[in-house]
């Protein structure tokens, strides 16, 4: 399996490691999350999480979005990336 820190490109790792790794994912993030505290007025990255897999997909999907992106969605969007 691959190991922490080590970048591997796609070829070299099998569709188990892959799902493997997906799977660990949301405990990574609550981890990381837990360990670096939001600041005030600020989402948790569990919850900037949530938006970009979750909510902002099923929100602005292309073929029937649910409202326009407003400048709110975006900073939040980028805040995540950060």
């Amino acid at each position: 399996m691959a190991t922490a820190g080590k970048v591997v490109s796609a070829a070299a790792i099998s569709a188990k490691e892959f799902g493997d790794l997906l799977d660990r994912y949301p405990s990574l993030v609550q981890s990381v999350s837990d360990g670096k505290a939001a600041k005030t007025g600020q989402k948790t990255l569990v919850e900037l999480d949530q938006y970009r897999y979750v909510e902002a997909p099923d929100c602005f999907r292309l073929d029937e979005p649910k409202r326009p992106m407003a400048h709110d969605d975006v900073k939040a969007l980028v805040e995540w990336k950060l």
